[in-house]
């Protein structure tokens, strides 16, 4: 029987609670889950059960271990100053945590409760008229130990979306720093490169004299190296970026034939040296849409790899045809071939102690590095080979338009002036790029800073302005645009060359940084020295 309080105190109401404890339970179920942190969570039950008991003042508390001792978490009602940190060895509060069961001292009703099944802390409401059924308390002392189960788990989740944020944003500056990095040695390695294959053309050219057959074969074998110096620059990055994710492509349309072509034009001297015929590539033009300069790299790749393990006499053949809605681009040759084991096991990963050396050099291997391009434009590379058969590889590409012959593609737009302003700030690459150009009969002024090639373009208007992105004084996109905002400019054809190829996603096709086309260092010199005269309209020698 509940026992009589003084006069000052309140007397515990043997007629029950006014509210009924099945809604209560009800209603603490609901709550479960509802706090935003655990305080919250515990004050949202509490006062669920201050209501039910009709308390004066309750309070929740949560043991603190490294303390010993239960700390207040939250509390409802008048101030009592029984409300405070306690022992597990005082008062109702204590004994409650250590029982978890319900502690009654009259108008004083303690309630233990758990988390996985060990006491974690305890309520304690002072001054109650009403006293719940033990089946009722035990209900509300799991609907607190799962409100506090539930509010454990948000706050854990809430830390590790903020740890998930944190480390997302790490990610991105990491990302940020590595393109940024990756960019930069691109460009400083290609940059010198440039040079030495500027030079090295303007020689092969006899545009610095006469050159005896012993000369030339050294300055080939050198061109050559030069240009597998280049692939192995480019399957270095090409790791680092397919490794990460972080390959960027353009997205253009152009002609397969026409690109093609170009391949084998520059693979011409490999394949002299080689003693194997290059022969031209048969089919009409067909339109993709993707990343020219990457799918170019595939192409000079799959024809050196053509070209190197060829026999003397030998050819090397391509083929364009449709199938469907898929560009079919063939490269075979007539050489050594492979067997089929050989065959499946050339696009596995780059093992340097491997005894299979068809085919194969660098960290990854050229057929490797075509394969993955294929597959990022949404299409793939295929292989037949057999031994003394040859090899023929075939790359199948998304179709941007169907087939068309020659005659449907059209020239650039002509200019309204002839040279071209150059915007260099290496002194050698300037230098050399001049010198290749004007013994093509091409006029060309150079520059080092974009101020500079601002203040020259207030005086001329060239046929092309050729702009560098990396200027040791000012930035190459600032030329474009004021190209773009100035009147009388607007149409000049402008052409980006740098080392870092993933520069050229950045440009759009409209707007402030339009540019016409993109050249990566070393420079196509072909590709160059067509597009110029081709924008310049003048008669000058085949490159």
């Amino acid at each position: 029987m509940p026992r009589m309080r003084k006069a000052d105190e309140l007397q515990v109401d043997d007629q029950g609670p006014t509210k009924d404890p099945l809604a209560a339970l009800a209603e603490a179920s609901r709550l479960v889950g509802t706090g935003t942190s655990v305080s919250e969570a515990l004050r949202a039950q509490l006062g669920v059960m201050h209501e039910l008991c009709g308390a004066r003042t309750s309070y929740v508390a949560l043991m603190d271990a490294p303390r010993g001792l239960l700390s207040v978490i939250a509390s409802r009602g008048r101030a009592d100053p029984r409300v405070r940190a306690q022992g597990i060895d005082e008062g109702p509060l204590g004994r409650a945590f250590t029982a978890q069961r319900p502690i009654d001292s009259g108008s004083e009703l303690a309630l233990g409760f758990s988390r996985a099944g060990a006491p974690v802390g305890a309520i304690e409401l002072l001054g109650i008229k009403h006293r719940p059924a033990d089946e009722a308390l035990a209900g509300l002392a799991a609907s607190l130990s799962a409100a506090l189960e539930c509010a454990h788990a948000q706050e854990e989740l809430r830390q590790r979306k903020v740890e998930l944020e944190r480390m997302t944003a790490t990610m991105k500056a990491l990302d940020r720093q590595r393109d940024e990095f990756l960019g930069r040695v691109s460009h400083e390695l290609k940059t010198p490169l440039t040079t030495v294959k500027t030079y090295l053309a303007l020689l092969l050219r006899n545009r610095m004299g006469e050159l005896q057959p012993d000369q030339a074969r050294a300055l080939a074998i050198a061109d050559r190296n030069s240009d597998r110096l280049l692939r192995l620059i480019d399957d270095l990055l090409l790791v680092s970026r397919l490794s990460v994710g972080q390959m960027s492509l353009q997205d253009k349309p152009f002609g397969l034939k026409q690109l093609l072509e170009e391949c084998c034009a520059a693979s011409t001297k490999a394949a002299q040296l080689a003693q194997v015929t290059l022969e031209p590539p048969q089919g009409g033009e067909l339109f993709v849409r993707g990343d020219r300069e990457h799918l170019r790299e595939s192409f000079l790749a799959l024809l050196d790899n053509a070209i190197r393990y060829n026999k003397p006499g030998g050819r090397v053949f391509g083929k364009l045809s449709s199938e469907g809605a898929t560009a079919l681009v063939s490269l075979g040759d007539s050489g050594r071939g492979m067997a089929a084991d050989k065959v499946a096991a050339l696009f596995e990963p780059f093992d340097p102690t491997s005894a299979l050396q068809v085919r194969r050099k660098g960290p990854a291997s050229s057929v490797v590095r075509a394969r993955q391009v294929a597959q990022l434009h949404g299409g793939a590379l295929e292989v037949v080979s057999a031994p003394d058969q040859g090899t023929t590889f075939t790359l199948r590409l998304p179709l941007f338009a169907g087939m068309v012959t020659a005659a449907d593609v059209h020239p650039l737009p002509e200019s309204q002036r002839g040279g071209v302003l150059l915007v260099e700030d290496d002194d050698d690459c300037r230098e050399g790029v001049q010198e290749l150009l004007r013994a093509e009969d091409i006029d060309v002024a150079a520059v080092a800073s974009s101020d500079e090639a601002i203040a020259a373009l207030g005086k001329m208007r060239p046929a092309l302005l050729l702009v560098d992105l990396r200027l040791r004084e000012g930035d190459g996109r600032a030329v474009i645009q004021h190209v773009r905002a100035t009147p009388a400019l607007a149409d000049l054809p402008v052409y980006v060359m740098s080392g870092a190829v993933s520069e050229a996603a950045s440009f759009k096709a409209d707007g402030p940084h339009r540019i016409d086309g993109f050249f990566e260092k070393p420079l196509n010199l072909p590709r160059v020295l067509a597009s110029i005269r081709s924008a310049i309209q003048a008669e000058k020698k085949q490159p």
